[in-house]
């Protein structure tokens, strides 16, 4: 296995997680296997994303392999890496429960993932963030194999943990199965440094955690749904607590859709796209401007 050094690299301050309209359909219970040769969400959101004044040089992008597969898409993508976007894996099918694969199947998917993003024309990824947040000692094994240097996949929010329970629990109830899993609460639990080492058989990789508000999920999805002078100040008390070079933003590609493009059930499916836009370039100015 790779020993990973001290030059193993990070995600840039802005990180985007490039999730399919087919993920949110399956964490809704509305289990479609069938993957869009062109995804709908993906075709909206990367257009925004390449307009946003602030996002090229700080942003890394997180990419799922299967859509980068897709032509449309990857011409986007492409033009992303062009105009300074970095491109690193979130898999290469996104499946909630990589985490529980073993070793040798979740190895070939990392590595399907690093064959699709190399394909683009980007570097092979060094990156990795985990579909769900959820990590194991069997995934990181599998990303070490892969050639895999860094992971952002640790979010330390206990609120997220609950509400994603909820979620599962509620699709549950409607009599549909989520995809998504609950996971393990120890892993969402708030963490002293914001940078540390994952060890596994004499590998290390290195682990930078998402950047929280005292344990409040500081995400695109949280931000839309606040009132501005609330979204504001959850921007504040995250980058209060955080230094400069340890920030972590986390933002989704729903964050830049029509909420027509989301299951119903999805909460910023009701919030206006101008208001989500707006919060969200308030939060990128401050993220870009924080010392």
């Amino acid at each position: 296995m790779t020993v990973v050094d001290d030059d193993a690299g990070g995600p840039r301050r802005v990180t985007v997680d490039l999730d399919g309209a087919w993920c949110y359909r399956r964490i809704h219970g509305r289990d479609d296997d069938a993957c869009d040769d062109d995804d709908a969400l993906l075709l909206q959101a990367l257009p925004r994303l390449l307009d946003r004044p602030h996002l090229a040089p700080h942003t890394t992008l997180f990419v799922v392999g299967r859509d980068a597969r897709s032509p449309r898409v990857a011409a986007l993508l492409r033009q992303a890496l062009a105009t300074g976007f970095e491109l690193q894996a979130h898999s290469h099918d996104h499946d909630y429960a990589l985490s529980r694969w073993p070793r040798a199947r979740a190895h070939d998917d990392v590595v399907a993932c690093l064959d699709a993003i190399e394909a683009l024309g980007a570097p092979r990824p060094r990156g990795f963030r985990a579909p769900g947040y959820n990590l194991s000692t069997t995934l990181l094994r599998a990303l070490a194999d892969a050639g895999v240097r860094w992971s952002s996949s640790v979010l330390p929010s206990p609120a997220y943990f609950a509400l994603r329970a909820a979620v599962v629990a509620r699709t549950r109830l409607a009599r549909r199965r989520s995809a998504s899993l609950v996971g393990d609460a120890r892993a969402f639990l708030p963490r002293r440094r914001a940078v540390f080492d994952h060890h596994i058989d004499g590998a290390t990789l290195r682990e930078h955690a998402i950047t929280t508000a005292a344990g409040l999920p500081w995400l695109g999805t949280t931000l839309a749904l606040l009132p501005d002078v609330a979204a504001d100040a959850l921007t504040c008390v995250a980058l209060a607590g955080a230094r400069g070079e340890d920030v972590v933003f986390e933002l989704h590609a729903a964050d830049f859709v029509d909420g027509a493009l989301l299951p119903p059930a999805q909460p910023d499916a009701r919030v206006p796209l101008r208001d989500k836009l707006r919060r969200i370039d308030r939060a990128l100015a401050r993220v870009v401007a924080h010392p």
